[in-house]
C-alpha cells in the first residue's frame, strides 16, 4: 500500500465507527463535536468527506450524546451552541435544556447565552417567567455592548418602572460575582498569569471622571483608584493609561493624568452656589451592570454645610 491507496482495507462500518469514537476521546472536545456534527448532519449537509463518515448514519442521540460530552468538557461556545440546537430543535426541541446549556455559557460571561437566557426568562420559556431575572441577565449582556440586549432591556425598564430595575441590577451584582469566581477558578485551573509570567491582574473596580485641564488632568474619587497598580481610562480617543497624580483621603478626590488633547470641563467658584439651588451629577455608575452610558441624576443643594456644620 502506498500513498493514500487504502483499497487491501476491508470494509467494516462497525470498526471505523469505533475507531472515530476513540479519536474523539483521544482528540478532546474540539473531536467529539465533529464527531457529533457527522452524526447530526451527514444526511442534510456536505460538510464532511466521505472517507471521514464513510459508515456513519444521521443518528441524533448519538450526535446528542457527543455534543453533551464536547460541551461538559469544553468551553462556552460549546455549551451555548448546544443550547441553540436545543431551541431550533436540531437534535430534538427541548426548552429546559436550552436554559441549561444557556445559562452554564452565560455564567461563564457568553454574551450571546446570556441575551439568551434573557429571553426565557422575559417569555417563560423552559423555565418560570422572572422578568426581574430577565433583566439582570439582559444588564450584564447589554455592557458588553451587545445591541439586542441593550433593546430589551430598555424595553423591560420602560415597562417594569424604575424600583424593579433597581432590584435587577441587584441581581445582575450577584451574578456578576458567580461569573467572575468562575473565570478566576477557570484561569487558575488553566495556570493562565500576566504578560510577564507574573501573577494575574485583578481588575478592582471602575469609576467616574472629568477633564479639567485640556492636556489631561483629570479629576475623580480618591477611593475609585486608591490602592491600584494600574489605571486606565476610557476616553473619546480610546483607552489610555492614566498616572495618579495626588489623592486627597480627607476630601475623597484625585487627580489623575493621561496623555493627549481633551475638551476640558469649565470649573467655577462654588461661592456663588445657594440653599436649594438645582444641581446635577453625570457618571457612569458600575459599567459592568449599567452599561457606558452617561447616567444623570437631578437634585436641589439640601444644606450649606457638612457633618457638624
Amino acid at each position: 500500500m502506498t500513498g493514500n491507496d487504502y483499497s487491501n482495507i476491508p470494509k467494516d462500518p462497525a470498526e471505523g465507527r469505533k475507531c472515530l469514537a476513540k479519536a474523539a476521546e483521544l482528540g478532546g472536545a474540539d473531536w467529539m463535536w465533529k464527531l457529533g456534527e457527522a452524526y447530526a448532519w451527514k444526511l442534510k449537509h456536505r460538510m464532511y468527506s466521505s472517507s471521514l463518515v464513510a459508515g456513519l448514519r444521521r443518528n441524533p442521540d448519538e450526535a446528542g450524546q457527543w455534543f453533551r460530552t464536547a460541551a461538559e468538557a469544553g468551553d462556552a461556545a460549546m455549551r451555548f451552541e448546544l443550547g441553540v440546537m436545543f431551541e431550533n430543535g436540531v437534535l430534538r426541541r427541548d426548552g429546559e435544556e436550552a436554559v441549561k446549556w444557556y445559562r452554564k455559557a452565560a455564567e461563564q460571561g457568553h454574551v450571546e447565552a446570556q441575551c439568551n437566557l434573557g429571553v426565557r426568562y422575559a417569555n417563560g420559556d423552559g423555565v418560570s417567567k422572572d422578568e426581574v431575572e430577565a433583566l439582570a441577565w439582559f444588564n450584564l449582556a447589554a455592557a458588553s455592548g451587545q445591541a439586542a440586549s441593550q433593546r430589551n432591556r430598555a424595553i423591560l425598564e420602560n415597562r417594569l418602572g424604575p424600583h424593579i430595575a433597581v432590584l435587577a441590577q441587584q441581581r445582575s451584582k450577584e451574578l456578576l460575582k458567580v461569573i467572575e469566581e468562575r473565570q478566576s477558578r477557570a484561569a487558575e485551573s488553566s495556570g493562565t498569569v500576566g504578560a510577564e509570567g507574573g501573577a494575574r491582574e485583578e481588575h478592582k473596580g471602575t469609576g467616574s471622571g472629568v477633564f479639567v485641564t485640556a492636556d489631561g488632568v483629570i479629576l475623580s474619587a480618591a477611593h475609585v483608584v486608591q490602592g491600584c497598580s494600574k489605571v486606565c481610562v476610557l476616553t473619546s480617543q480610546g483607552v489610555k493609561k492614566a498616572k495618579v497624580l495626588q489623592i486627597d483621603e480627607a476630601n475623597d478626590v484625585a487627580l489623575l493624568k493621561c496623555e493627549g488633547t481633551f475638551v476640558a470641563a469649565p470649573i467655577v467658584s462654588s461661592g456663588g452656589i445657594r440653599l436649594g439651588q438645582s444641581v446635577f451629577t453625570v457618571g457612569f455608575p458600575n459599567v459592568g451592570i449599567q452599561g457606558f452610558e452617561p447616567k444623570l441624576t437631578k437634585g436641589e443643594v439640601s444644606s450649606m454645610g457638612g457633618f457638624q456644620d
